[in-house]
């Protein structure tokens, strides 16, 4: 018969093995390219959510390396593997881009996600209360707010101030279902822009009801805000132009305004689990 002690170390190792499965790491990949006008706070909110993460320098001439490094000291920066042939430019090629992603994720451990550095990551509970049995597809929303004093918007505060509007004011939001993918595995094979993938076994990616993204595509309002989207414009590359990928990136200030309109004519208001989620990070994540 098996003794007393036995049981206890069988029972030690269960639990061990139930917190192991039960807690597992949100890690992150990202591209960056002279973002510093909206950096610091995307940085500071997302340092607390992942615990490992590389940063894909696409050889930023501002300071965005620095502030990386200022505020995400674990973070692992990596220079960009698609490169014109000078070496000294990205290429800004999606699907080569996209080549590097996937291998920098199989060197992640447990869950992994891509986000560009307007997209926020938005919780509703704890991530080691959110179930993580299935491949997650996060649902994309989009705030659309009044603009009209956004000139003036608090860099410093950027996020605190953007999600204190979208929660206080009367605004619509408009929802964008192709969302980006939490997994746990090696390689899912994105398809260009990595809002799905290629293998069959991925594309029915149920969308988590307990986590999303924010999209500050149209926010804040700035001049500013607009030019750094089109700073890529001249560097896309040829075969991105052929596939006609990469189109934002060369919209005037007039296709970018009436690109809002159009998303302004969809708009739906807020949803239960959308401000559920906005309350949650005010409240949890927000200094």
């Amino acid at each position: 018969m098996m003794n007393m002690m036995n049981i206890l170390n069988i029972r030690k190792k269960f639990d061990i093995l139930k917190i192991n499965i039960y807690y597992m790491s949100l890690n992150l990949v990202t591209n960056i390219y002279n973002e510093e006008y909206l950096l610091p706070a995307w940085l500071e909110y997302h340092v607390k959510i992942f615990e490992n993460a590389y940063v894909i320098d696409h050889v930023c001439t501002d300071k965005s390396m620095e502030l990386v490094k200022k505020i995400c000291p674990k973070w692992k920066i990596v220079l960009t593997t698609n490169l014109k042939s000078n070496k000294k430019e990205s290429n800004f090629d999606t699907e080569l881009n996209d080549v590097h992603i996937r291998e920098l994720e199989r060197l992640l451990p447990d869950y992994k996600i891509c986000l560009n550095t307007t997209e926020w990551l938005i919780f509703t509970k704890p991530w080691n209360e959110i179930n993580k049995k299935d491949i997650m597809l996060c649902k994309v929303y989009i705030p659309l707010i009044n603009y009209t004093n956004d000139k003036n918007v608090n860099l410093e505060n950027f996020f605190t101030n953007f999600l204190t509007r979208v929660v206080s004011e009367d605004y619509s939001n408009s929802r964008r279902f192709d969302g980006r993918i939490i997994h746990n595995k090696k390689d899912i094979q994105y398809t260009p822009g990595r809002h799905s993938s290629k293998l069959p076994e991925f594309s029915y990616s149920k969308r988590s009801p307990e986590m999303f993204i924010i999209w500050n595509g149209f926010y804040p309002n700035t001049e500013k805000f607009w030019l750094r989207k089109l700073q890529i414009s001249n560097n896309i590359s040829h075969a991105d132009l052929q596939k006609k990928q990469g189109f934002q990136h060369r919209y005037s200030m007039i296709q970018h305004y009436n690109d809002l309109r159009k998303y302004e004519e969809h708009s739906e208001y807020p949803d239960k689990f959308y401000l559920t989620g906005l309350k949650y990070t005010l409240n949890n994540y927000i200094d």
